[in-house]
């Protein structure tokens, strides 16, 4: 036969901080996140429609550039855009013409 027995009262150990805790900035959050030692280019893996891309950031641009293949691969709706130009890392200068509306990249 089964007997219950009594259960042993809890103390209350809340913890209380010896100190008031001080909000700091946070710095460096997403090379962090992302295994990168410089602050201004990330490397990322990512999803584009539902498609596993690595993604290049350079946190010091102004647009976010893919390359028609990639966009032509998955089929993504694109529209004529006043064009720009856009300087890469190996000096090139690339012409960008169109641009992805509702294009959601998840990180």
């Amino acid at each position: 036969m089964i007997t219950p027995t009594e259960e042993p009262k809890l103390e209350d150990t809340t913890l209380e901080p010896k100190e008031k805790d001080t909000p700091q900035p946070v710095t460096r959050t997403v090379p962090t996140l992302a295994g990168y030692s410089t602050l201004q280019k990330l490397k990322i893996k990512g999803f584009l429609e539902q498609q596993s891309v690595i993604v290049l950031i350079d946190t010091g641009s102004t647009y976010n550039i893919m390359s028609s293949k990639i966009a032509a691969h998955l089929m993504l709706q694109k529209e004529d855009y006043n064009g720009f130009e856009a300087k890469v890392t190996n000096v090139q200068i690339l012409k960008c013409n169109q641009k992805g509306p509702q294009v959601k990249l998840i990180l």
